[in-house]
């Protein structure tokens, strides 16, 4: 991506963020928190996934 295209796309980017935050809701922390949790569980269960296939490997 060249350093035009990025200028141009930034204002983009702050606006998808600030509906993202709108629809996570600061107005609703528990929302944000199960937003938050399901963003982060696939990147934790894959993690376990490959430490689980190395021990099996192991073996």
């Amino acid at each position: 991506m060249s350093e035009r295209g990025f200028k141009e796309a930034k204002p983009h980017i702050e606006d998808i963020k600030r509906h993202i935050w709108i629809l996570a809701g600061a107005r609703q922390p528990a929302i944000n928190i199960l937003f938050l949790i399901f963003l982060i569980s696939p990147v934790i269960s894959s993690l376990f996934y490959i430490e689980r296939f190395q021990y099996m490997e192991r073996w």
